[in-house]
Parts: structure tokens; C-alpha cells; sequence
């Protein structure tokens, strides 16, 4: 099938990578270029933050070569978590992009000002290296909004060597590689962020100390393109104040246009993006409020109709049509001033009606707005977390579970763990407590880092793991690395119910909807299988059985069929198989303890339990939020080990 790995590659969820696995496993091409973008696998996982779908890539000898493309992947980067930009600014990484990007570069990239400094001071003659794209240690800071390594750069020594053509040259870069970004984040309807980065696009063209008449065009498309993010917050917004910016845009990108020589290819082009825009405000006051107002002022298509003889003018599509024909090719001319007259005839026409738009509003309504705005979000995400919380219910339901819930407080992982052994009563792990299930995460992942340093953000530099490191502090979120820890340690299976955070758009029936799906980590010959609920990247509850308990619970139909279908880990076969290495610390090499009673003498050094912890019935309250899932003391009351 084309292109399915790409596809895989851009789910930055655990199925997305299970995916990109298999499909490497089946011998997928992992540089094949998508049939549409011409990019290859690892762009796409950059871009939706699965660093461990990019690693997996890596390690499958993905191309990171860019010296024949139009960007490198740091640029892809900008649009997800630090952790890829951090992972992608290290040497054996960016040294693979062949297209002369530098420590330096990478440095600016990751927001490392001590460093940026440190390589400026040691040889400022350095602040004038360029990658084949043109992107300098400034472009790469002020795309990735690190603001301290900008100021530190512009305020260098080194910056004032920089002649006026070179400043300019970066100038150029910096507001094209802005204009792309908040193409980016406009497309994906972050609207408001995608608009300050095009008025810094156009900052920085205007600071161009020495302007061409390509300056000229590049700010017609920065303003058009600005003028449209305005347009779309006010239709999506009901912004008033976004429409007047609007205006504002397209008339300054109507002043740019002028400059531009009508001898020009692109001058149409840019003459009809700049026409359209304000063909699409107008239309916007069709119905208006200030319909009244607008009777008395000249419309649009006088204003077109004046100019060409003859003519009648129609919307189709909010695109000029006279006489059956585009005005901007059948009636424009390359010389004399004759063609361009329709085009400032209709801005002189559309000018008109915005002569009396109302004032911009006080400061007093501006801050109620503020207010009005953010109690509307505020009920927006109350909103999507009942259906996020609905469907759980409705999912976990299905497969004849109630949720049991845990405390929301970056341990919710370990809590459900422990919730499921001393709920199943197991007898191996009677007792076990949260605290102690991270620490056999945490041994786990050491004792066996040769295997995982392949798949974690492993610090070469530091010569520590990451993901260790992190899971190290109490309240530390847990990643999947540490259940596939747990799994293995324990030698249980894990059933995992999975939702969406929020509700994603269909495509198919034009409503948002809540995905979910099922997650099984299997072991061969498992002790157990334990039953967990996961709201993905926020939050793990507790399954139980609707009726009844553990003791004479079987999993109905479908999640038997889901389990047995699941291919069996191969974790310890591929260990086996690994030849013997040294391990750095000796405390990791000595055998995990093998119950909870020795887990707590042997780890945490204190005395074994006296007693077994009862456990609840772990019937979900009909009222449950998903934030606040429960009070502090009805969850420890619920929490074994507490």
C-alpha cells in the first residue's frame, strides 16, 4: 500500500509505532518518498513528536541526508516536543543531514544559550555559517522561539561584523522559514499562533535594509496570508476586531502590489490573491449588522463595473467574473496603467465601506472579552472530558469492566498496577505497593539498558538514559518503556482500553468523535492478565468486573479474541540471544527480588507486611471525572499499600 508507512510513522501514538515496527520487520522501504509530499518516513515522524518512531527509523538506517531537499528535519521539529528537537541536535544525528548544518545551529535549535555563546566567543567569525538552505544559528533561534539564544546572538560582538547585505540575507531567511511554520499551524487551526508568526514574517522582511521588488512579492504573500488568518478567526471566532486587521493586511499588501512591475509573471498572481481576500470580506458583511451602513456607500461591483465597458460583475465562488471571464487575465495589460485601473478601482470601491466601521473597543471590553473567551474554553474542555470520560465508560463497558479510579498525580500508573495484583489477589504480589512497582521499572530498565539504549533517549555525553532517569522521581510520569517493564518483570499480560485525550474531527461524518482502541502487551506463558484504562498521554484507571470479582472472572468474547491474536513478547528470546555485556553499575546486574515482601526488605529496607491490604470492589461512582478522579482520601482509601 503507498505511502503506509508514512502514515504509520505520523501516529504518535504506541500503535503508530507497533506499525512502523512490523512494516521494517516486512522489509518496508524506509526512505521511500511519499507520493504526495515527496518526503520520506522519518519526516513525518519528526513532525508528529514520536521520538521513539524516529529512533526506531534510525536504527533502520533511515536516510537523514537533505542536502537535496528543500529543509532538513530540524525544521519539522519545530512542531512538536523538545525531546525530538533535543534529540535531533546531537552530533550522530545532525552530521546525517550532509547539508553543512553545525553544533552551533543545532545549539541555537535546542535553546543551549551557554553553548551558542561559548562557540560565538571562541570564534565569532563563526556567526556567518550557513547550512545549503541558508539557515543560519539566528534562523534556527528565532523559528524554534528561543528568545534568549536570539537576543544573545543579535547582542554579540560577533553580530556586529555582519555587513548590511548579510543581515539582510538572513533577514530574508528568517521571515520565509516564519511564513512556512504558520502555514503549518494554520492548516492544523491554530490560528491565533499561526497569525504572530506571520507578523513576524513580515517584521523581519520589512527590516530589509536594501529592499527589491522581491521583498515586494514575498510581503504581498505574507500580508494575504495574514489577512486570511484574520478572516478565518473572525468567521470561527466571531472576532470583530479580527476583520478590520483583515482589511488592514490586504490593503498593505495591496500598496506592495503597486511596487511590483506589471511586466512581472507573478504580478497576476499576487494582484488576484491580494483582489480575493477583500472579495471574501465583503462577502462576510452580505447580512451583516452593517447592512444599513454599507446601502450608502459604493459596492464592489460598481467599483469593477465602472472600469471595464460593458461589464457585469457576479460573485462565483467570492472569484470576479466579467462577462464569463477572469478580469485579471482577460482584462489585464503588461504596460500602460489602463489593466491595472480595474484592480485600484475595485480597492478604491472596497475601501469605501469601512469608512465608518466602528471604533476599536475600550480597554474595559477587551479585558471582558478576555474573560468571556476564556470561561467559553474552559467549558469546552469540561465538555470534551465528559465525552472522553463517557467513552471509557462506554468502551471498558463493552468489554464487562467497571473503572476503578486512581489518583491523578504522575504515579496513576503504578497505583493501577497495584490496584490490579492485590485485586486479583495474586499471591506473588500480595501487598505490593506503587513505590515499589517503580522501582522494579527503574531495575529493569538498568539492568538490561544495552537492550533498551536502542529505542530510549539515550545521553551518550552524560552515559545515562533518560527515560531512567526520569522515572528516578517520585510523581514522574511513567512511560511505556516502564509497562513494558512491568510486564515483563511481573510475566503478566496487559489488556489496555485506550482513548483519545479529546475529541478528534471525522472526516467521514463531519463530527468530532473520540477514538479509541485496544492495547495488549502479551507475555509467553503469563501468570495473569491485568485489565487497565488509559486516557492517552494524561491518565491510567483501573478495570474490574461489572459483576462479581476477580476470582471467577474470564474475559468475554471479544477481548479473549483480542489477547489471543496479540503476537507473544520476545523480549527475554532477544536477550538471550544478545551477547554478554559489562554492566556499569553492579547494583543493577544482582537479581530483582521476586515478591513484594522481598521487594521491600531487599530495596526499600524496611519490614515485610504483617498483614494483607484489603482491597475495594472498585466500583466506579457514576459522577467520576477524569481530572479529578477521585478526593485524595477516597483514592488512598482505594489505593493499596496506603
Amino acid at each position: 500500500m503507498p505511502n503506509e508507512l508514512h502514515n504509520a510513522a505520523k501516529d504518535p501514538s504506541i500503535v503508530g509505532l507497533n506499525k512502523v515496527k512490523k512494516l521494517i520487520r516486512e522489509g518496508a522501504d524506509v526512505n521511500e518518498r511519499h507520493s504526495q509530499y515527496t518526503t520520506t518516513p522519518v519526516a513525518f515522524a519528526v513532525q508528529s513528536g514520536s521520538l521513539l518512531t524516529l529512533e526506531a527509523l534510525v536504527r533502520a538506517n533511515a536516510s537523514l541526508d537533505a542536502s537535496k531537499d528543500e529543509r532538513n528535519l530540524f525544521l519539522y521539529a519545530l512542531f512538536n516536543r523538545p525531546e525530538v528537537i533535543e534529540y535531533l541536535s546531537k552530533p550522530h544525528i545532525y552530521t546525517k543531514f550532509n547539508d553543512g548544518t553545525t553544533d552551533l545551529h543545532a545549539a541555537a535549535l535546542a535553546g543551549r544559550v551557554d553553548e551558542v555563546k561559548a562557540i560565538l566567543d571562541q570564534d565569532p567569525n563563526r556567526i556567518k555559517e550557513k547550512s545549503l538552505h541558508g539557515a543560519s544559528a539566528l534562523y534556527w533561534a528565532v523559528l524554534a522561539r528561543q528568545e534568549e539564544v536570539v537576543q544573545c546572538i543579535i547582542n554579540h560582538p560577533a553580530y556586529q561584523t555582519l555587513s548590511k547585505d548579510e543581515i539582510d540575507e538572513n533577514a530574508r531567511n528568517i521571515s520565509n522559514g516564519l511564513n512556512d511554520i504558520a502555514n503549518h499551524y494554520f492548516d492544523i487551526h491554530q490560528t491565533a499562533y499561526a497569525i504572530s508568526l506571520y507578523e513576524l514574517a513580515v517584521q523581519y522582511r520589512n527590516s530589509v535594509n536594501t529592499k527589491s521588488e522581491s521583498d515586494s512579492k514575498n510581503l504581498v504573500t505574507y500580508y494575504t496570508n495574514l489577512g486570511g488568518a484574520y478572516i478565518y478567526q473572525h468567521t470561527k471566532e466571531s472576532d470583530e476586531q479580527a476583520i478590520t486587521k483583515a482589511v488592514e493586511a490586504y490593503q498593505k499588501s495591496k500598496a506592495e502590489v503597486e511596487k511590483v512591475s506589471m511586466n512581472d509573471d507573478d504580478y497576476p498572481k499576487l494582484e488576484r490573491e491580494c483582489r480575493y481576500g477583500l472579495l471574501t470580506i465583503d462577502s462576510l458583511f452580505q447580512g451583516h449588522a452593517m447592512k444599513e451602513q454599507k446601502r450608502a456607500y459604493h459596492r464592489p461591483e460598481a467599483a469593477a463595473g465602472s472600469v471595464v465597458s460593458g461589464g457585469t460583475y457576479q460573485y462565483k465562488n467570492y472569484v470576479p467574473v466579467v462577462n464569463g471571464a477572469n478580469p485579471s487575465t482577460s482584462h489585464r495589460k503588461k504596460s500602460g496603467g489602463g489593466g491595472f485601473s480595474l484592480f485600484t478601482g475595485f480597492m478604491d470601491g472596497l475601501n469605501r465601506p469601512y469608512a465608518s466601521y466602528p471604533k476599536a473597543p475600550s480597554q474595559e471590553d477587551i479585558e471582558f472579552d478576555k474573560v468571556l473567551e476564556e470561561s467559553r474554553k474552559q467549558a469546552e474542555a469540561e465538555q470534551e472530558l465528559k465525552e472522553v470520560a463517557a467513552k471509557l465508560r462506554s468502551v471498558s463497558d463493552g468489554f464487562g469492566f467497571d473503572l476503578a479510579p486512581q489518583v491523578g498525580d504522575g504515579n496513576c500508573l503504578f497505583y493501577t498496577i497495584a490496584h490490579q495484583l492485590n485485586a486479583q489477589g495474586i499471591e506473588r504480589w500480595k501487598g505490593v505497593t506503587d513505590e515499589q512497582l517503580r522501582i522494579m521499572a527503574i531495575n529493569h530498565l538498568d539492568k538490561y539498558e544495552a537492550y533498551y539504549r536502542q529505542f530510549t533517549a539515550y545521553d551518550e555525553d552524560r552515559h545515562e538514559d533518560q527515560e531512567t532517569k526520569s522515572l528516578g522521581k517520585n510523581r514522574n510520569w511513567a512511560n511505556h518503556y516502564a509497562i513494558q517493564a512491568l510486564s515483563r518483570e511481573l510475566n503478566v499480560n496487559l489488556f489496555i482500553v485506550q482513548v483519545d485525550r479529546r475529541p478528534r474531527l471525522n472526516a467521514a461524518s463531519g463530527k468530532k468523535e473520540v477514538n479509541s482502541n485496544i492495547h495488549v502487551i502479551r507475555q509467553e506463558n503469563a501468570t495473569a492478565t491485568l485489565y487497565l484504562a488509559y486516557i492517552f498521554g494524561f491518565h491510567y484507571d483501573s478495570l474490574v468486573p461489572k459483576i462479581g470479582h476477580f476470582n471467577d472472572f474470564k474475559p468475554n468474547e471479544s477481548a479473549q479474541k483480542l489477547l489471543d491474536r496479540e503476537h507473544v513478547d520476545n523480549f527475554w528470546k532477544e536477550i538471550a540471544a544478545m551477547p554478554p555485556v559489562a554492566v556499569a553499575n553492579p547494583a543493577a546486574a544482582a537479581p530483582i527480588p521476586v515478591t513484594a515482601e522481598a521487594l521491600l526488605i531487599d530495596e526499600l529496607k524496611i519490614e515485610p507486611l504483617l498483614s494483607p491490604i484489603p482491597v475495594p470492589t472498585g466500583q466506579a461512582p457514576d459522577d467520576i471525572e477524569m481530572i479529578d478522579l477521585t478526593s485524595e482520601t477516597e483514592a488512598k482509601a482505594a489505593r493499596p499499600g496506603m
